[in-house]
């Protein structure tokens, strides 16, 4: 973490290749707003010695929130071949890691999410404290 900014690097394997979303994914399956992202970063501010989930919607009409900096839409890199593995590397720029609060320590809960709505392990990152 660099003062307000930050970057988050993954490294992932997907046994069946489908992980990742195309510019076109926005009908179907993938027309509910939640859907059209794949890398989620839950945000938890430590509030009286509790850790608190601070729900942040993405899908906020009429636009998302520009506030909102943590949740991305990964490409899709299809497998060739025969084997559909994929192995990778994600790496995000965060450009606000904390919001503004009172709160001045935080934590995240990281997953990624494939093609077929199937959730990975979930990664818990921090505490970090704000600048």
């Amino acid at each position: 973490m660099l003062g307000d900014s930050a970057r988050l690097q993954l490294s992932f394997t997907d046994g069946d290749g489908n992980f990742g979303l195309e510019q076109a994914d926005t009908t179907g399956d993938f027309a509910l707003c939640g859907n059209r992202y794949n890398l989620f970063i839950e945000y938890y501010e430590k509030v009286n010695g509790v850790w608190e989930w601070q729900p942040l919607d993405p899908c906020d009409d009429p636009a998302p929130d520009p506030d909102v900096p943590f949740y991305f839409k990964v490409p899709w890199a299809k497998p060739t071949g025969q084997n559909p593995t994929q192995q990778g590397m994600i790496g995000v720029a965060i450009n606000f890691w904390y919001l503004p609060s009172d709160q001045d320590t935080v934590k995240y809960l990281v997953h990624i999410m494939d093609r077929d709505f199937q959730s990975s392990n979930t990664l818990e990152l921090g505490p970090f404290v704000k600048p």
